[in-house]
């Protein structure tokens, strides 16, 4: 069965994070989506999905793979 890979939802995870971040005093602070800034986020979300792969091989299919499925089915 297909996933999302690692690196997708790692992305869209930062991105989420980032977004949130803009709210953190409780209004809207634009800031820019750089890499550079939230790339140890990103790493941190690598990392963190990695590591459920490995624990936890079965669970971490299912949710990438339900993932994937979500993505398909906003897609078609």
């Amino acid at each position: 069965e297909p996933e999302l890979p690692i690196a997708m939802v790692a992305l869209g995870s930062t991105a989420v994070y980032a977004a949130l971040l803009e709210w953190k005093e409780g209004m809207k602070l634009s800031k820019s989506f750089d890499g550079n800034l939230f790339a140890t986020t990103y790493q941190d979300h690598i990392d963190i999905l990695e590591d459920m792969q490995g624990e936890h091989p079965k669970a971490f299919h299912s949710i990438m793979h339900e993932l994937y499925q979500c993505v398909r089915l906003v897609l078609n």
